[in-house]
């Protein structure tokens, strides 16, 4: 049998969580200098990460010991693996991504700003909604996951093309013509050191069961 292979893909460890609730949000990573008449400075010294707390719902003892096998593979925060906002697995006008169907959606174009992109290979007339998210491939050969928000939605023309504006910034690195993905887009995470709590048994289930993520470019 293969070893096992990282990061974890989300039908081999996502999926399998039973999530009960998350924390997920944008860390910034900013400089911030105070003025003397009150006001501030900031400034983006690093990218934003996403971040978050996951909390696991009960899982019976069979359910929990799978579950632990494959953190304690992850070696800490040495392997990563993928995972998503529940509530944000398909696009807000497309719910179960029914609409979207076998589409293949890829970046048409890149705005100099570094805000914009634009999609290709919509169906026509398909909404993207601000809170909607994205994942697509970036940097040399594509090893690298971006996972970005859309903050500024947009309605697929008669061409199936629409302008999207992301958070974080697109990254540098970035192509057209990469694969987009709006069905359980995912961001490539670690667990945080000293986060993991194995949670409480009790009779034949283990409750409490939570850790805190970080996104990870590598």
């Amino acid at each position: 049998m293969a070893a096992l292979t990282f990061p974890y893909s989300l039908a081999n460890f996502a999926d399998l969580l039973k999530i009960e609730s998350i924390k997920w949000f944008m860390q910034r990573n900013d400089q911030i200098d105070g003025l003397e008449n009150g006001q501030i400075l900031a400034a983006e010294v690093a990218p934003p990460l996403r971040t978050g707390t996951v909390n696991i719902r009960g899982l019976t003892y069979d359910e929990d010991r799978k579950i632990s096998a494959l953190i304690e593979a992850l070696d800490g925060s040495i392997n990563a693996f993928m995972l998503y906002g529940p509530p944000a697995l398909y696009p807000m006008a497309d719910p179960g991504g029914v609409i979207l169907g076998a589409n293949v959606v890829t970046i048409l174009s890149l705005n100099a700003n570094n805000k914009q992109i634009t999609l290709t290979g919509l169906p026509i007339g398909y909404t993207l909604s601000a809170g909607d998210f994205v994942q697509f491939p970036f940097g040399p050969g594509g090893v690298l996951n971006a996972y970005h928000r859309i903050v500024q939605g947009a309605v697929a023309n008669g061409a199936g093309q629409a302008e999207i504006e992301l958070r974080p910034h697109v990254y540098a690195g970035t192509s057209t013509g990469v694969t987009v993905t709006l069905k359980k887009p995912a961001a490539r995470v670690k667990m945080i050191p000293g986060s993991y709590d194995s949670g409480l048994v009790r009779g034949q289930h283990v409750e409490g069961k939570k850790f805190d993520v970080i996104e990870s470019f590598n």
